[in-house]
C-alpha cells in the first residue's frame, strides 16, 4: 500500500521520535499552521506516554492541551474521538 496524500487535513497526528521531536514541535508546526483546514496538530510521545494537542480556537490561534498517562482520557475534538491515551499507543 502506498502513501496517502490529503490536501485539506483536519487533524495531523505525529508519533515523536528523539531525532524528529524538535523539528515536529518547531519548524514543521509553524509551516502546518498555514493550512486553513487544520483544526488539530497532535504529537504522541510513546515513551512518556504523553499526547500534546494543539487545537485551533475561535480566534484562529492554536491552544495546547496535554494528556499524560495511559489511564488519562484523551480527546481529538476535530474527529470526535475521546478515549484512553493507552488506546493510541497500541
Amino acid at each position: 500500500m502506498g502513501a496517502v496524500a490529503v490536501s485539506e487535513p483536519t487533524l495531523i497526528l505525529e508519533v515523536l521520535s528523539p531525532s524528529t521531536a524538535a523539528y515536529d514541535r518547531g519548524e514543521k508546526f509553524i509551516s502546518l499552521q498555514k493550512l486553513a483546514s487544520l483544526q488539530e496538530y497532535a504529537l504522541l510521545d510513546t515513551t512518556a506516554p504523553r499526547l500534546e494537542v494543539y487545537r485551533r480556537n475561535e480566534a484562529k490561534r492554536f491552544e495546547l492541551f496535554v494528556f499524560e498517562g495511559t489511564d488519562c482520557a484523551a480527546e481529538l475534538a476535530s474527529i470526535g474521538w475521546r478515549g484512553p491515551l493507552a488506546s493510541l499507543l497500541d
